[in-house]
């Protein structure tokens, strides 16, 4: 197989409030839960709903944004990545998935927002949904702090 991808995005709502640590290392870590629901129609024409748990997990500034931003109740998009990992509690192996989060979309529009402290982030202005990533865009610079070639200006 050449290709391959794991990629995982949902829309849902924050279950509880984030679980935000740091370990020891020294790295953020933030853990929520995410619900989203699905409405069918079942075999007698009644329509049914599901709701589908999912455990969401960031790492880094994009953890730190997280546990800032987000509350229970607020409506995200996660994308990230799947894993699954083991646990022994009391001699018995278990199992977890979860969503290793890249970005968050904060999706609560102006009149659902309760004030938080953003820290740099107007939390009131338009847009109203912010983008939340954990990709750091600095300008690759040379080890003498000049620029590259690759930064020259382009003509367009």
């Amino acid at each position: 197989m050449p290709f391959s991808m794991n990629k995982v995005i949902i829309i849902g709502r924050l279950g509880a409030e984030p679980e935000f640590r740091t370990s020891p290392q020294g790295v953020s870590l933030c853990r929520f839960r995410v619900a989203t629901n699905e409405r069918y129609r079942d075999r007698n024409g009644e329509w049914k709903e599901e709701t589908e748990w999912h455990n969401v997990v960031a790492f880094g500034p994009l953890a730190e944004t997280a546990n800032r931003l987000l509350r229970k109740g607020h409506r995200v998009c996660v994308e990230g990545r799947n894993k699954t990992r083991s646990y022994e509690k009391n001699g018995v192996t278990s199992y977890i998935t979860e969503i290793i989060a890249r970005s968050i979309v904060y999706l609560e529009s102006r009149g659902e927002r309760e004030p938080v402290e953003t820290q740099g982030y107007d939390e009131f202005a338009d847009p109203t949904s912010y983008y939340i990533n954990d990709i750091q865009s600095e300008p690759f610079t040379s080890s003498e702090g000049q620029k590259t070639e690759e930064e020259d200006d382009l003509p367009f």
